[in-house]
């Protein structure tokens, strides 16, 4: 009976290269993204400051464990310690004013995570509904926590900017 089985083939899996998600028209699709985060969080600080954070090439994991203790608002910058990145080593980032200003917004008492639940006040685990409204917004079906940083990255190299500083951007150690 064992010979008699047809053997199971599994298809070839494609080069990590090859499914990456290509950005077309990054510079526009930033500008409407950025454009739609103001728009529809204007008097919403938490999911500006949440989306702007995705904005500017963090992760989602990066994001949902920040910890108020880990961004030193004077100082305008912050940290994304070293278990919630992939290289393993705590690194700082410049804190932009925009972000900024809507943390300093939040109605929070500034412990804990940055981003609970505003419903459960436990950790998130998706902005799910949130981000649907902003592909709503933009029309970009395709849009992902993670596309966000094929964005950022694919725009940066529309303008010129140096692979190098892309990869340092994303948190990466190397610029491939």
């Amino acid at each position: 009976a064992i010979d008699n089985i047809p053997p199971i083939t599994i298809p070839n899996r494609p080069k990590k290269s090859q499914r990456k998600k290509k950005v077309t028209d990054a510079s526009n699709k930033l500008l409407a993204i950025h454009g739609a985060i103001y728009k529809r969080y204007e008097n919403d600080p938490f999911y500006k400051s949440l989306f702007l954070f995705a904005f500017s090439g963090r992760r989602w994991n990066e994001i949902k464990t920040l910890q108020w203790k880990s961004i030193d608002l004077s100082n305008s910058k912050y940290t994304i310690e070293a278990k919630y990145n992939k290289i393993g080593e705590a690194q700082d980032y410049f804190l932009s004013d925009e972000i900024k200003i809507a943390l300093e917004e939040m109605n929070t008492n500034k412990e804990g995570l940055v981003f609970v639940s505003p419903v459960t006040g436990k950790a998130l685990d998706t902005p799910r509904r949130q981000l649907a409204k902003i592909k709503e917004d933009t029309g970009i079906e395709e849009l992902t926590m993670h596309y966000f940083r094929h964005i950022l990255v694919t725009a940066l190299g529309e303008f010129g900017v140096a692979q190098t500083v892309m990869s340092a951007s994303l948190g990466h150690t190397r610029a491939d």
